[in-house]
């Protein structure tokens, strides 16, 4: 933890945001693109949607899913959930140097710097989710409860998580913003 803590400080201090927020845009696009990301998965799935964007699939929601989707979805939705390996760390490293930059300027970084472990958990989440999901996928149509089980609260934890992070973040930025103007009016 403490060199993952130093990694993120080291972003933050160096002014080299701009490269975790082109990270994240280049991620962004790879997954959004009509030739093999999102517009293909939905082009061969008559405009189905990934799970992982949903707040809760059941077991059942899932298996229904993979059904829908045939073969080719499945194959498709494979690739994606590749891809999303690449947006899981970019958006780690975006979310976690927000954090940081944010709470340096409120001056609250070490009393406050355990927050970091909610961008962690999304991101562990989301990697239990996606290696959850593509055995799942994978063994279509066998079906093993227990991973079905998993994908399910994993993702739901992701999600809690990601409320989380964008709570402290707009929290953060009021924090921020009350002081600059508090300043000011001083």
């Amino acid at each position: 933890m403490k060199k993952l803590k130093t990694f993120l400080y080291a972003i933050v201090d160096s002014g080299k945001n701009g490269w975790v927020m082109l990270m994240f845009f280049a991620s962004m696009f790879l997954i959004e693109n009509p030739w093999f990301g999102k517009g293909h998965f939905k082009e061969v799935t008559d405009g189905t949607g990934m799970l992982d964007m949903n707040f809760l699939n059941t077991p059942g929601e899932i298996l229904n899913h993979l059904q829908i989707i045939g073969e080719t979805g499945r194959e498709a939705y494979l690739i994606l959930l590749l891809l999303d390996f690449i947006i899981i760390l970019s958006f780690f490293l975006l979310q976690s140097t927000f954090i940081v930059r944010l709470l340096k300027k409120a001056s609250l970084n070490y009393l406050f710097e355990w927050l970091m472990i909610l961008p962690i958990t999304r991101a562990v989440c989301d990697v239990v989710e996606n290696v959850a999901m593509m055995a799942n996928t994978n063994l279509f149509p066998e079906v093993m409860a227990p991973l079905l089980t998993l994908t399910t609260v994993a993702t739901i934890t992701k999600w809690i998580s990601f409320w989380g992070i964008i709570a402290t973040l707009v929290s953060l930025m009021l924090l921020n913003l009350h002081r600059v103007l508090k300043k000011k009016m001083a």
